[in-house]
């Protein structure tokens, strides 16, 4: 074999039995990927990605198998860019009323709208993911007060993950005038092991007039929630 050349441009797309069906294979495969690469490096005592003893290395596997390295690479990047789609992870989420902290120290942020949740849930202020895998989380607040004329405040929005603050996931805005009305973006990307959980949290530097993430419902047109937040899987 001369090397994996690619599968050419795909007519149509393939039906989810196909792509199940290529998932178990391309499984196969990985496993055969292990047998030959392993045994290659470890004369004959290889182990699996779980640590357990492949069970069919009584002889030596020969680099020049039947099914080439490059050819079974091929296979097992396609069973992961399948396995996005056969088992996903994505949540959009918002919150309808205004969160206006009435303390100095970080607040959770909470959501009451639900758009959509898989392989994702939420439970009072936090994520926890389901599965494992690298995440893109983008979150926006919509940053105003509702008092204290022409007083300055700074709004800070930032995330967590299992309760520890995520490094350099912090944002900042500020409004003087009580018609202001700004935006707090946050896009992130991390790690998340089944069972992780993740919050979104603000703060303000001056109380007393309701400063925070405020919701606003314009006549004829789509409400403006006081945070969005989106969240997918974008590898394993």
């Amino acid at each position: 074999m001369s090397g994996y050349q690619g599968l050419g441009r795909i007519k149509d797309p393939p039906t989810q039995a196909v792509c199940k069906s290529l998932f178990d294979l391309t499984a196969q495969l990985q496993r055969r990927l292990v047998v030959i690469e392993e045994t290659a490096l470890l004369q004959g005592s290889a182990y699996d990605a779980k640590g357990e003893r492949l069970s069919n290395l009584d002889a030596p596997v020969a680099a020049s198998d039947a099914v080439t390295l490059e050819y079974l690479r091929a296979f097992v990047e396609a069973r992961f860019a399948l396995t996005g789609a056969l088992d996903p992870a994505y949540g959009q989420l918002s919150d309808s009323t205004n969160q206006q902290p009435g303390v100095l120290t970080p607040v959770l942020v909470s959501f009451n709208t639900l758009d959509a949740l898989v392989g994702i849930s939420y439970s009072g202020g936090s994520l926890t993911t389901t599965r494992s895998g690298i995440y893109l989380l983008v979150v926006g607040g919509q940053v105003g007060k509702t008092g204290g004329g022409g007083q300055n405040v700074l709004v800070d929005m930032w995330l967590r993950r299992n309760g520890v603050d995520l490094p350099n996931s912090g944002v900042r805005n500020s409004v003087t005038d009580v018609q202001d009305t700004k935006v707090v973006l946050v896009n992130y990307v991390v790690a998340m092991l089944a069972g992780d959980t993740l919050q979104v949290y603000i703060s303000v530097d001056r109380l007393g007039i309701g400063a925070g993430l405020l919701a606003y419902t314009p006549a004829g047109e789509a409400r403006i929630p006081s945070v969005m937040l989106t969240i997918t899987r974008l590898a394993h």
